[in-house]
């Protein structure tokens, strides 16, 4: 009724409302990471596009306080060895502990790069409010035990509860736990950022039920799809965060300091006038 109404009566186009992230707004976190700390555990997400890679590393601290540290695009048939060749260079530099492709497209190829490779996992995405970001242990095992019958081990991502996460901290003003940080870097522009909030949580009608639903605003959303399989990444890696930081609190502190060098007296000189 109110699409009829803007529609006809007052001659507007009709838009779905819905909840989003302004990109614009996203610039002013550009930031120089001169005192960034040292991290705790580093994952990458890769989105596979028939003509290129594109990959982000994300560094995260206690509380999952996340650094972008970089956006790769890396041209090239991704159904050609060359480019996972290239991609497996620049991972090589970055040295994450967890890394996730998504296994939508050239699937034998994603199979084939993380099969001997055990820091990697082919990833799928399901949409659907009630699909965990990534399943329990148990589920998992399970599911994948049938899958290795079969020669094939692809993790379920929960896109719904993916992007919700993410956008929720795009949300965050102040740094600290669960916030994102980005580099002033010229990966990181206005065609990233727009990218990175390409999709809205709008509500629609099914008969008479309202259900939430991710709309895509834009063709091109590769940054989202990235920085969420890092974040599954990190997740199906089992990295506990909490552990290793009280690990890290504890090295600092069972560190001897170095005595303080001892403070030469001032020579006092009297001055006559």
């Amino acid at each position: 009724t109110l699409r009829t109404f803007i529609n006809t009566h007052l001659g507007e186009c009709w838009e779905e409302q819905g909840d989003h992230v302004e990109p614009v707004g996203l610039l002013a976190r550009l930031e120089q990471y001169e005192e960034k700390p040292k991290s705790l555990a580093r994952t990458a997400g890769v989105d596979v596009q028939k003509d290129r890679l594109e990959a982000t590393i994300v560094d995260w601290d206690a509380g999952e306080e996340a650094w972008t540290m970089d956006h790769l695009i890396i041209p090239g048939d991704t159904a050609q060895p060359e480019v996972w060749a290239s991609l497996a260079e620049e991972l090589a530099h970055w040295a994450p502990d967890a890394v996730a492709v998504d296994s939508g497209y050239n699937t034998s190829m994603v199979y084939a790069w993380v099969e001997n490779r055990r820091w990697a996992f082919a990833v799928k995405g399901r949409a659907g409010p009630g699909v965990p970001i990534v399943e329990d242990d148990k589920a998992r095992r399970q599911r994948l035990r049938r899958q290795r019958k079969k020669g094939i081990l692809v993790h379920l991502v929960g896109d719904d509860q993916a992007k919700a996460l993410i956008y929720s901290r795009l949300k965050i003003a102040a740094p600290g736990p669960a916030y994102i940080h980005f580099p002033a870097d010229p990966s990181f522009d206005d065609e990233y950022f727009a990218q990175l909030t390409a999709e809205k949580l709008v509500t629609k009608m099914r008969g008479t039920r309202p259900y939430a639903e991710w709309v895509q605003t834009r063709p091109r959303n590769e940054a989202l799809d990235c920085w969420k399989y890092a974040l599954a990444a990190l997740r199906l890696a089992g990295i506990d965060l909490r552990a290793r930081s009280a690990a890290v609190n504890a090295e600092k502190q069972a560190k001897p300091t170095a005595p303080a060098k001892p403070v030469r007296p001032v020579k006092q000189h009297t001055i006559g006038w």
